[in-house]
């Protein structure tokens, strides 16, 4: 049978209740498994037989028997508790045991009586330990008896022992004894340890519902493996990533790591799905199963060894743990993909507008003395693009753009499509002078003609450029996008194909222009005459021309074409 570790049997609710957390591990503790509480009844019967042991010593017995007889009972109390609150009999014990039974024996009016004790020691020890050891115990009683009934004459006038003849029989009795005693033990212990599978496996899948991060997930599913481990005797778990054409082992818990020299592991079976069995060299004669656990990241088994029969026990609690991690895991995969999603514009794949403004918040709020600048980016004649050639071409036409304005832009820097034709670059770490030089590459790159399908299409794009600064009065993300917005608004009133640099953020007091003020329709803008006529500058002397005014005009030399040329088309 297996080894019986009372420090592993009695630990077991505790291990659990560590991992289920503080609340259930005080239910946990209050609730003893049933090894310990059949240790405790029979600790309480050793006692009592113990205390029925000395009435003879009180009736028969000279005094100073009786007093000699104290000692070595208190000796004999005391090790059987120190045993059972350890939930452990070390060595020491052992051997203090016969000696106060050789003791009692010696010194007792009635030797025989002392057999009720001798099975109620046999009963309470034999919970204890290995079975070889609990009839190494038995030996060591059997010698201690024998030893107290050839002393007993001695002490008693030269008159013979008497049953000596059934004080030995007995012991034949405590044999059968010992083994009954070690199967239940092993009984209590096998429904002990399932039952604290059971619970560890029902708290990981409790706790996985609140986790979203995947190496969470893989985090508490390891410490779910370890509790396994702790909680089944003999079992042992270990983690193998690929490694060429074989499996290197990272990490194990539980006594007996994969005996492989190196760490190295041959290669699993491929495209297992189901646990398969694998007998891995090492000569100790365990078994180790694998199975494959659904890591996020990369490809990872499990090893499962120990003990034929630990390995049948522990592998469908392993198994649920792997089931429930994947599960999580799948779980995560999908939050991340819907959050994603919700901040991604499907058409280009670039951040939307409401990931972009996040963004442009943190930049303003961030105090690391680095500035920030923002381009806001709108297409010149798209709307003769979309009219032309059709929605299709309108759409590959956006997907061009934003592959070429991840190309222009630096790497750190964050380019969005805040809606129709309408573009933002975040600029992190950016000058006046930096700034303007990426406005004008985007002018470049984005006018750059683009072919569909036989046809080539040509769009412009004007760039309005806002900068942030910490420490000044820039009020807000909102108000860094709004700047933005004014300046480009301003490049389409200077003709289009151009770059204009906004006042500083924190100097931005002017309204923001009309397409600032409500929701755009962008298919509506570009080459289209009302746009145009909204860009107008407006007659002097009012808040548009001040706004006009509060622009820096940056050199529009390096347009890529000019406004009459923006959204043609040709064959």
């Amino acid at each position: 049978m297996q080894e019986l570790d009372g420090r592993e049997v009695g630990g077991v609710l505790d291990v659990v209740g560590r991992w289920s957390g503080a609340a259930r591990a005080g239910g946990a503790r209050q609730r003893q498994d049933g090894v310990t509480r059949t240790r405790s009844l029979f600790f309480a019967l050793a006692l009592v037989a113990l205390l029925v042991v000395l009435v003879p010593f009180a009736v028969l017995a000279p005094l100073a028997h009786a007093l000699a007889a104290l000692p070595a009972a208190a000796l004999l109390a005391a090790s059987w508790w120190y045993g059972h609150s350890r939930r452990r009999v070390p060595w020491a014990c052992d051997v203090l045991d016969p000696a106060c039974f050789a003791a009692l024996v010696v010194l007792s009016p009635v030797p025989t009586s002392i057999l009720s004790i001798t099975f109620s020691t046999v009963w309470f020890r034999s919970m204890y330990g290995s079975t070889p050891r609990a009839f190494a115990r038995l030996a060591l009683l059997q010698v201690a008896v024998g030893t107290g009934l050839a002393l007993w004459p001695l002490v008693h006038g030269g008159h013979p022992a008497p049953l000596v003849a059934a004080v030995y029989s007995a012991f034949a009795m405590m044999v059968v004894n010992t083994g009954v005693i070690r199967g239940l033990a092993a009984g209590l212990r096998g429904r002990d340890e399932a039952a604290a599978r059971e619970s560890v496996v029902a708290a990981l899948g409790a706790d996985l519902l609140a986790v979203e991060a995947a190496n969470r997930v893989e985090g508490m599913t390891w410490s779910a493996l370890q509790a396994l481990c702790a909680t089944t005797s003999g079992l042992s778990v270990a983690v193998a990533h690929p490694d060429g054409d074989e499996f290197r082992v990272s990490r194990s818990c539980g006594p007996h790591p994969p005996p492989v020299p190196g760490g190295l592991l041959p290669a699993a079976p491929p495209g297992a799905t189901s646990p398969e069995h694998v007998q891995l060299p090492g000569g100790d004669g365990r078994g180790w199963s694998c199975l494959r656990f659904p890591s996020s990241s990369q490809e990872v088994w499990l090893l499962v060894g120990g003990p034929r029969r630990t390995v049948e026990q522990g592998l469908p609690a392993v198994q649920a743990v792997a089931h429930h991690a994947a599960l999580a895991l799948r779980n995560a995969a999908s939050r991340d993909a819907l959050r994603t999603q919700a901040r991604t514009d499907p058409l280009t794949g670039l951040p939307n507008r409401a990931a972009f403004q996040d963004a442009v918040d943190r930049a303003v709020l961030r105090a690391d003395g680095a500035g920030s600048a923002l381009l806001f980016i709108d297409l010149d004649g798209f709307k003769a693009v979309n009219d032309d050639l059709g929605h299709a071409a309108g759409d590959a036409l956006l997907r061009t753009v934003a592959a070429r304005l991840r190309g222009t832009t630096r790497e750190g820097d964050l380019c969005a499509r805040l809606g129709g034709d309408e573009f933002a670059v975040l600029l992190t770490a950016a000058d006046e002078q930096e700034a303007t030089a990426v406005g004008r590459r985007v002018v470049a790159v984005l006018s750059e003609p683009v072919r569909f399908s036989g046809v080539t299409a040509r769009v412009g794009a004007s760039v309005g450029v806002a900068l942030h600064e910490p420490g000044g009065d820039h009020g807000d993300g909102e108000a860094l996008v709004r700047a933005a917005d004014a300046a480009m608004y301003a490049a389409k009133a200077a003709g289009k194909g151009c770059v204009r640099l906004h006042g500083r953020a924190g100097e931005a007091g002017q309204a923001p222009g009309p397409r600032a003020q409500g929701s755009r329709n962008s298919g509506s803008r570009g080459s289209s005459p009302e746009a145009s006529a909204l860009a107008a500058p407006p007659p002097a002397g009012s808040g548009a021309s001040s706004r006009a005014a509060s622009t820096a005009a940056v050199d529009s030399s390096t347009a890529a074409a000019p406004p009459s040329s923006a959204g043609s088309v040709s064959g």
